[in-house]
């Protein structure tokens, strides 16, 4: 399991509140549990608008721009895969797919071990059809290499009703480069939640009084 985590920041004001309430052996947990339910539903929001937890914009993926959907959301399975853990003391908020921090920190994708090039679907139908973990010659065993005349090159194959068109599958490339997409995080709003919070349930207003 490959795990990404980040590390909440921006709660200086609250660290006194926060130490006395662990001092007292006051249970975090309510607290905690809203605000990890909040984040998760936050950073679905965000990512239905394509925005970083900063406000700022991602860049379009070109499956979005050009197909459809929402970027980094194709299957739903990225945005599934955010959680978060409070045990007693520390929480955090990560996920568990192996892309998360490939698309949040932006990285270059090159070919596994043994292969020579990197297969990207050319349409919704063909990414549909796709099973991780089957070889493309299994699954399509009629494709061809076609390479056009500017080096780019394809798996094609010819339709199965026959006639001489052929259909694209799959474009080769060495590499891919994913740009940063900052996607799991903390906004500023978020942290405003989150004092309000914990205000709310100890009674407690400002970092140094009681009510």
């Amino acid at each position: 399991m490959c795990a990404m985590g980040i590390e909440i920041t921006g709660l200086d004001g609250l660290q006194g509140i926060l130490d006395r309430a662990i001092g007292k052996s006051q249970d975090l947990s309510p607290v905690w549990n809203d605000f990890g339910e909040e984040a998760i539903l936050q950073t679905h929001l965000r990512a239905a608008g394509g925005i970083a937890p900063d406000g700022s914009a991602w860049p379009v993926s070109a499956r979005a721009a050009g197909v459809s959907g929402q970027t980094l959301d194709k299957t739903g399975r990225l945005l599934a895969s955010a959680s978060y853990e409070f045990d007693g003391r520390t929480f955090a908020l990560f996920s568990d797919d192996i892309r998360a921090a490939v698309h949040q920190e932006g990285k270059t994708i090159y070919p596994t071990a043994g292969k020579k090039a990197l297969a990207i679907p050319m349409s919704e139908e063909v990414a549909n059809q796709y099973q991780a973990g089957v070889s493309i010659r299994e699954q399509w065993p009629d494709a061809f290499l076609l390479v056009s005349e500017a080096g780019n090159a394809f798996l094609v194959q010819r339709p199965k009703s026959g006639g001489y068109e052929i259909e694209f599958l799959f474009m080769l490339v060495p590499s891919v480069h994913e740009p940063e997409r900052w996607w799991l995080g903390l906004s500023p709003d978020d942290i405003v939640y989150f004092e309000g919070r914990v205000v709310q349930h100890y009674g407690m207003f400002g970092s140094g009084g009681e009510a």
